[in-house]
């Protein structure tokens, strides 16, 4: 009799459920049943495909794949009957860890938000999740990361671990939180204030600060220059230069700070001149003394003014409020400057001379000097001679009135109304007034009146001859035979005369042992032929019948003044005619605006003495 499987299906082994582990093998699972005809046996697999004919179902080593429920279908002709076993296979994450967003790096600046980072696994069981802090400590457990708002200390490694029985696995990010160094910049020596004298040594000073990225280090002088991009500041001996607040500042992308430090540098005064430097100064009577002194000093020095003659004097010392003397102090911490200004008010011409302040302080004094000169206008050029005794030509002469640099010799045919010719006379020795200078024009216009003045410079301004002086220039001697000749005979008679008239003068001498006329003679034999115009106005009255010529120069302006005007003449050195004596400057009335005066290249004239230059005039004539 015909039966089906019915009820009679069963399983060797007869376990329906079975747990592994992925990689663990699952023993071979037989299906029976009593069926008459006998049946036929199909494994069905979880997805519904078939899986092998036959009672035997052999999975050997499982894959995670392989997880889920087995059909055992036993059928013949009768009917057919099913049984079903579980197989569920377990695995750890492996290499499945993910994390959204992606990201595994984060750079953010403190203060910043991190968005929420979500920790995935493919596990069975499900995993669970832990994060770690990177100081290894557990910051939840749970698979979303929210750190939000970021501090410094959150900065690291944070890790992932995806757990279960299967095994685990782990995933990291990095936050980097970049910040500036804020309040953590610091020294070591931690000292802010150095005290010091010039000459000591000052340690290395370094400057740190707590950054990330790390710091750059720029240390900056008093001047607010940079002295190092390093973060050791390092003066070592030290000068007053050195003397200030030096400021330490760490900078990277975060921000910066910075922190000082005040190196007090204690030295003595130093005057900003070279210190045994004296310094001239230029002044007139009446005019306002103003003197500033400066120097570097600290601590702040106290002040002294003297004042002498001369060097060799004895000095006396300038008091504040006396004398007309004013005098203010002051100090500046900063830069250790320490000026003195001293104000001496309608000058006197006892008060020219050497001025000197001396600075002390506790570490020592220095001194300064000032010498305080007159200021003087050149004399007025005296002695003025004119000598015409040559043939188109016209002799100079003067004697200098002291305290001047140059001359101008100044000559016109029309009393200086409408033309003048300018020549100079170069000197760079101080004159002194016991000087004669002599002058050949040359080229001149015979029979023509010629006037001449001369006209004294030094830097100051310039003085005029009190007079112009003029004289009639000669012409050439004509050549005639006939005149030859009967000038030849009256020199012959003069002679003879000259001859006896010395015979007889000697015979005199003899018998009296003196001269029978006057006792002098005129100093300048050669000049005789000449005009004098003196500064008092008197004129030599010698001869009517000479050569010269005497003019009215009373219309012309005894002082008047010119610019300069190029030339090209050279002063020799002639022996000294006048020693002079050492007499004192003259100052005279009739001077000159001095902002008319023109420095002028000199050619160096030598010593005291008699000066000539000969003079061109040229072809332009008057």
């Amino acid at each position: 009799m015909a039966d089906g499987p019915g009820i009679s299906i069963a399983l060797s082994p007869p376990d329906t459920t079975y747990t592994r582990t992925e990689g663990d093998t699952l023993p071979d699972i037989t299906c029976t049943a009593d069926c008459r005809p006998g049946c036929t046996f199909v494994w069905t697999r979880p997805d519904n495909i078939n899986f092998t004919v036959s009672p035997v179902l052999s999975l050997g080593k499982l894959d995670r794949s392989e997880h889920g429920t087995y059909r055992c279908t036993a059928r013949n002709i009768v009917g057919e009957s099913t049984t079903a076993i579980n197989v569920i296979i377990q695995y750890g994450p492996g290499t499945s860890s993910a994390l959204s967003p992606s990201d595994t790096i984060y750079t953010r600046t403190e203060g910043d938000t991190l968005p929420d980072i979500t920790c995935t696994a493919d596990c069975r069981p499900g995993c669970t999740f832990v994060w770690t802090r990177p100081d290894n400590t557990n910051v939840t457990v749970s698979p979303v990361l929210s750190l939000e708002q970021l501090d410094r200390s959150e900065h690291g490694t944070y890790r992932c671990t995806a757990r279960n029985v299967g095994g685990e696995s782990t995933i990291m990010i990095s936050v980097t939180v970049q910040y500036g160094p804020g309040t953590s910049i610091s020294l070591s020596p931690p000292n802010t204030a150095y005290t010091r004298n010039e000459g000591d040594a000052l340690p290395d000073v370094t400057c740190a600060a707590d950054c990330r990225p790390g710091c750059n280090y720029v240390w900056l002088r008093p001047d607010n220059t940079n002295f190092t991009v390093s973060p050791v500041l390092s003066l070592g001996q030290l000068d007053r230069s050195e003397h200030g607040t030096y400021r330490c500042t760490a900078r990277n992308i975060g921000g910066e700070s910075a922190i000082l430090i005040s190196v007090t540098v204690q030295c003595k005064p130093l005057p900003y001149q070279i210190p045994d430097e004296i310094q001239t100064i230029d002044l007139a009577t009446t005019e306002n003394l103003t003197i500033p002194a400066l120097f570097t000093s600290n601590p702040s020095p106290s002040f002294m003014w003297t004042f002498q003659l001369h060097e060799s004097t004895t000095s006396t010392q300038l008091m504040n409020g006396e004398s007309n003397v004013l005098i203010q102090n002051t100090f500046e911490t900063k830069k250790l400057t320490a000026v003195s200004i001293m104000t001496r008010t309608n000058i006197q011409h006892n008060w020219f001379g050497l001025y000197n302040v001396t600075a002390t302080n506790t570490h020592g004094n220095a001194k300064l000097s000032f010498t305080v000169h007159e200021k003087r206008y050149p004399g007025f050029p005296n002695n003025l001679l004119i000598g015409c005794t040559k043939p188109h030509s016209a002799e100079v002469s003067w004697s200098d009135g002291g305290d001047s640099q140059c001359y101008h010799v100044m000559f016109s045919t029309d009393k200086f109304l409408n033309s003048q010719e300018v020549y100079p006379v170069m000197i760079t020795k101080h004159t002194d007034g016991s000087d004669v200078y002599i002058l050949n024009i040359d080229n001149l216009d015979g029979s023509r009146v010629y006037f001449f003045k001369v006209v004294a410079y030094n830097k100051y301004g310039n003085t005029t001859s009190a007079e112009a002086v003029g004289c009639t220039v000669q012409e050439p001697v004509a050549r005639c035979s006939d005149s030859m000749f009967v000038a030849g005979i009256v020199l012959n008679v003069i002679a003879v005369v000259m001859v006896l008239f010395t015979v007889g003068l000697g015979v005199f001498i003899r018998r009296n042992g003196r001269l029978p006329f006057v006792k002098g003679r005129r100093k300048q034999e050669e000049f005789k032929n000449v005009q004098f115009s003196k500064r008092d106005g008197t004129h030599d009255k010698d001869g009517e019948g000479s050569q010269s010529e005497q003019f009215d120069v009373d219309s012309i302006a005894k002082v008047s003044t010119y610019s300069e005007i190029g030339g090209h003449h050279q002063v020799y050195q002639n022996d000294p005619v006048n020693g002079g004596d050492d007499r004192k400057y003259e100052f005279l009335e009739g001077r000159s605006n001095p902002n008319v005066y023109e420095e002028l290249q000199c050619t160096e004239s030598g010593d005291r003495g008699t000066y000539a230059n000969t003079g061109d005039a040229g072809d332009d004539k008057h």
